[in-house]
């Protein structure tokens, strides 16, 4: 897991930069450290008109509107009722999760400003103490996939996960059998960086956190 993240890290920076352009962009704050010295030099006050948060919030309203339930469809009438089946469970999974009322919103502003955006099915516990169909966001920054893939529909991936930083008490709460290795990660003088040059670290030993991949 190490090993795909870092190529994917390493592989990818330019559309890692591009991303991260991308949404100082839509908050308007595009300006680098240098242009605002200048700026400040000149005693110019620091002036943005942002027309494009204005346009991406514009598309993703368009398409919030014109989206519809989703509806399952009977390959022959012998189907018509087990597509009926099928489109009442797929609606309340959707339902259960707030899809239409939050995640749908946010999947698209993220696919707006990163241009890659989406969800994951998890299982969690449902009302009954039974596994239930969960769906949850993927954060953009937090995402990565097979650098090797090309496919704008990602069907061409051998592995895609998500990467994000945790705190060590929490990890321990998920693997209480590694509770020492974990609490052994931070017993050494430094972090541990991979690449010095964007500082992708595993630990920070200041907050006590790890970064975990799944």
């Amino acid at each position: 897991l190490r090993r795909q993240y870092l190529d994917y890290v390493d592989s990818k920076v330019e559309e890692v930069e591009e991303a991260k352009d991308s949404r100082r962009y839509y908050h308007g704050a595009q300006l680098t450290a240098e242009q605002l010295r200048v700026l400040k030099a000149r005693h110019q006050p620091v002036q943005i008109w942002n027309r494009v948060g204005r346009k991406i919030n514009g598309i993703v309203g368009v398409v919030e509107r014109m989206r519809c339930d989703p509806k399952a469809e009977g390959r022959d009438p012998k189907s018509e009722a087990g597509a009926a089946v099928a489109t009442q469970t797929v609606r309340y999974v959707l339902d259960a999760n707030q899809f239409k009322n939050s995640l749908n919103y946010w999947t698209l502003l993220q696919t707006g400003i990163d241009g890659i955006g989406g969800v994951q099915l998890v299982l969690q516990k449902g009302d009954k103490g039974d596994p239930d169909v969960g769906i949850e966001w993927v954060f953009g920054d937090e995402y990565f996939y097979d650098p090797r893939s090309f496919r704008f529909d990602f069907k061409d991936v051998r592995y895609e996960g998500i990467a994000k930083w945790m705190d060590v008490e929490a990890a321990i709460e998920i693997f209480p059998d590694k509770a020492e290795l974990l609490e052994g990660l931070f017993q050494g003088d430094s972090d541990l960086t991979t690449n010095p040059d964007r500082e992708i670290k595993w630990l920070i030993t200041s907050t006590r956190r790890v970064r975990m991949v799944e």
